[in-house]
């Protein structure tokens, strides 16, 4: 057999006369079908398939450059469809047929890097979960969240998002791929990773690539999976006890709004039918208990002895019960990471008494901060512990220290711990400390903190009834 050099003809081939035959949902699934069991029994591949006017336009390609018009199919199709209408009502149909473009086998295999080629008609499902590295917690704030959200977008590959849930350390998507394959929804979360990767070195730290290379993939069998995984995706926040309700979560596609929404869900509707869909949809995430394994968080208490084990013999701790309290903040930083196991969870397998533990808690919160520049609300979420607990005793103290230790300005210090400014009632408390406690004057605390706000000033020396 001669090798084919051609490469591939592309063609539209119109029906006159069949749109109102198929211009309902039923039969127009009834003739696709057939049509698509015509073409399964030679090479060409349909693309696409539209109904304007009067006439029903096929596009059809050869991927062997073949020289005769792929019209037989088509016609076989048709009459096959017409077959069981009235002959007094059937159509006289014609079928034509022209080329409307070629191009060689090279590039056509780099068409999924370089377009949005959805070359079928019908996409398939994929519920994929992508986790970062032990020890890395990629997404500490909104910043990060958004950036990795908007590299889904505009990436050239035939790939739809449908839902989606992101957590600090995983994401979890159904998306669907246009070209048949996983290979795209693979490049796809690579691409984003990658992106999102050099993102985060440029504005904390480089720790290379963020990602654990493997993907939990997964081939839905039959459209009403979809549903289910749909649900699963929106319910990981919950199994993750970082939400109680579904509409708690900021990053997922169930509270998305507005017209720039990442997720897609009118693909899932269009494939399935919107009725169906919705209804689907309404009764999958009213039984989320019953959500698929792949997307229920893995228990991490059970790897506790394991990661606590590797976290001490890095320290050269060899007894729980005597570890300086330095070295002891850098465990709980460790096992944090590695695992994310609650404050209160690591300080009780590690003997920490009660004078101990608001001491460890303030250096571990300030290292958290200084280090890995996280919000309070970010330290609150990842120890799982209530910082708030402890009022504005806390964050004074983390104030003091930080301006201590980087003569960092109040202003900015606020803006690294993620809270308000000027912040009045607590800049009062905050001055109290440092005049009674500190044993700080009025006007070295001012130069201290390097206010120089005339209506915060004007603030203060009325509070305390100060000249300035």
């Amino acid at each position: 057999m001669l090798e084919n050099t051609t490469g591939v003809v592309r063609y539209n081939v119109s029906v006159k006369r069949l749109n109102p035959f198929i211009s309902d949902s039923e039969p127009y699934s009834v003739f696709l079908g057939i049509l698509k069991d015509v073409i399964s029994t030679s090479q060409f591949e349909i693309e696409d398939i539209t109904l304007s006017n009067n006439l029903t336009n096929i596009i059809i390609a050869d991927p062997y450059g073949g020289i005769e018009a792929p019209i037989w199919c088509v016609r076989d199709a048709v009459n096959e469809f017409l077959s069981s209408v009235e002959d007094d009502v059937r159509p006289n149909v014609i079928i034509k047929a022209k080329i409307i473009g070629r191009m060689s086998h090279a590039f056509k295999s780099r068409l999924p890097q370089y377009i949005d080629a959805k070359n079928s008609i019908k996409p398939l499902f994929y519920a994929v979960v992508t986790e970062a590295v032990d020890g890395i917690t990629p997404f500490v704030d909104a910043k990060t969240f958004e950036y990795y959200m908007a590299s889904f977008r505009n990436t050239g590959l035939p790939v739809s998002i449908i839902a989606y849930s992101i957590l600090p350390e995983s994401a979890y998507f159904v998306m669907a791929s246009w070209d048949q394959s996983p290979v795209s929804v693979e490049r796809l979360i690579e691409k984003a990773n990658t992106k999102f990767s050099r993102f985060f070195a440029s504005i904390y730290y480089d720790a290379g690539y963020l990602f654990k290379a493997e993907l939990s993939l997964k081939k839905m069998a039959f459209t009403g999976e979809i549903a289910e995984y749909i649900a699963a995706v929106h319910a990981t926040p919950i199994k993750a006890k970082l939400a109680y309700n579904l509409s708690d979560w900021e990053y997922s596609s169930y509270n998305e709004s507005g017209s720039n929404k990442l997720a897609d869900i009118d693909t899932y509707y269009r494939v399935v039918g919107r009725l169906a869909g919705e209804e689907a949809y309404i009764t999958a995430h009213k039984k989320l208990s019953k959500v698929p394994s792949m997307y229920v968080e893995k228990k991490k208490q059970h790897r506790f002895t394991k990661i606590l084990a590797e976290v001490l013999a890095k320290h050269g701790i060899q007894e729980k019960t005597k570890i300086p309290v330095p070295t002891m903040v850098e465990i709980v930083l460790d096992i944090n990471n590695k695992g994310a196991h609650p404050f209160e969870y690591i300080i009780g397998k590690l003997f920490v008494t009660d004078d101990e533990r608001y001491p460890l808690l303030f250096a571990v919160v300030k290292n958290m901060i200084m280090r890995y520049r996280c919000s309070i609300d970010t330290c609150s979420r990842k120890l799982e512990y209530n910082l708030s607990l402890h009022g504005d005793d806390l964050i004074i103290d983390l104030v003091y220290a930080i301006n201590e230790e980087k003569g960092y300005a109040y202003d900015y210090i606020m803006g690294i711990l993620g809270l308000a400014y000027p912040n009045e009632s607590f800049l009062l408390k905050l001055f109290e400390r440092f005049l009674m406690t500190y044993d700080l004057s009025y006007g070295d605390t001012i130069k201290r903190l390097e206010i120089y706000d005339n209506r915060v000033l004007n603030f203060l020396s009325y509070a305390f009834a100060y000249e300035n």
